[in-house]
């Protein structure tokens, strides 16, 4: 089977390639969790983020954790497409659970943003009205 060319234009065999994006995948999950530690911990002090999308975030966390411990402590090591497909599996978890709580929606702040801006409106015309009318009624003398 073809495996890619790497920089040098020589074929790369599969296993180094797939060792490859191992490591990459290592890499991005860490700094995921970085990001999600960073996050969760300033989120804990505000109502932006609730304890149930924190717990969600953790247990995946806790989950991978322990998959990739479980990996480490077997004796003759573990399939790499293995260690490949759990930090793919994490990251997309991850990601599918950060985008269902940050694009909820709050119906009710919308609607009092809404009403805000109609009764602005309706207040910048009724004052441009006055003045209108007054001004025409100083200039009709």
């Amino acid at each position: 089977s073809m495996g890619m060319r790497n920089d040098l234009g020589d074929l790369m065999p599969e296993g180094r390639l797939l060792k490859e994006f191992d490591s990459v995948l290592a890499r991005n999950t860490k700094q995921v969790n970085e990001y999600l530690s960073t996050f969760l911990l300033q989120q804990s002090s505000s109502k932006l983020l609730s304890g149930n999308s924190a717990e969600q975030f953790l247990s995946y966390q806790a989950e991978h954790g322990a998959t990739m411990e479980g990996f480490e402590s077997k004796p003759q090591g573990v399939n790499i497409q293995a260690r490949v497909e759990e930090r793919q599996k994490y990251l997309n978890a991850v990601a599918n659970h950060a985008r269902a709580i940050w694009t909820k929606f709050d119906f009710r702040l919308m609607a009092v943003g809404i009403l805000s801006n109609v009764a602005a409106a309706v207040i910048q015309l009724r004052d441009t009205r006055e003045t209108f009318f007054s001004f025409m009624k100083t200039n009709r003398k």
